[in-house]
């Protein structure tokens, strides 16, 4: 025997499916926290749906304005996606993006799951949004402009919600471990000036904890350090 919905929701159903089919009254529009970038949208005093601010503008909803369920969802829905094409466009303007930073920062504003997952699958279908291409151009960037050490580099596209598979991949073939100690070295070598008349003690500490600071691991520090104070001592 089928399980009998509870009254209330069976009657909340039933309500929603009389607002489909007839003419329904906006009575509120109650803002989202945090910064109030979603809009809650009731229909004859049922919750109806969350949709974006902006979106909301646009459409010019209004407490008491007429509409029909059906209509209002296809606006919605149409004017959804091409505000958040717009956004994704820029930004991409300002520099390339993985795939979850995109999707995250639609959501954020308040556009849907399944517009923002639409923006991505159109994004990459025509090339331009693409996880391994951008991990490419993080690892070159932060490698060649930063002097980051491996480990910052992989962490930072780690918190970007990038598959650790391509990170890795990329980076051994990008930014191997050899290259590393070389980076590392080189950046030490334009640094040590800083610590000239120091004891041996505090120069090695304070060169360290820089690489440290720079992603660098332990290990690697040590070497590059011990290598560099063989080199000035000799």
């Amino acid at each position: 025997m089928a399980a009998r919905k509870p009254r209330n929701q069976a009657k909340h159903s039933q309500k929603q499916l009389d607002l489909a089919a007839s003419g329904s009254t906006i009575t509120a529009l109650t803002a989202i926290a945090p910064k109030g970038e979603g809009v809650h949208v009731y229909l004859d005093g049922v919750p109806w749906r969350i949709i974006p601010k902006r979106v909301a503008h646009e459409l010019n909803l209004l407490v008491d304005k007429t509409c029909l369920q059906e209509s209002l969802s296809e606006s919605v829905g149409e004017v959804e996606r091409r505000q958040a094409m717009e956004m994704a466009w820029r930004m991409l303007s300002y520099r390339p993006r993985g795939r979850q930073e995109v999707y995250d920062r639609l959501t954020r504003k308040r556009f849907s799951e399944q517009t923002a997952a639409w923006i991505i699958e159109k994004l990459e279908s025509s090339g331009h949004l693409n996880d391994r291409a951008f991990v490419r151009m993080w690892i070159r960037d932060r490698m060649e402009l930063k002097g980051y050490g491996r480990h910052r580099i992989r962490a930072e596209l780690l918190s970007k919600g990038l598959d650790t598979e391509i990170i890795n991949v990329e980076l051994d073939s990008i930014y191997p471990a050899d290259k590393e100690t070389l980076t590392a070295g080189e950046l030490l070598e334009s640094r040590f000036h800083r610590y000239a008349g120091l004891d041996e003690a505090v120069a090695r500490r304070r060169l360290r904890q820089f690489l440290l600071r720079r992603g660098y691991s332990a290990a690697t520090a040590h070497s590059v350090i011990r290598e560099l104070m063989a080199r000035l001592s000799a």
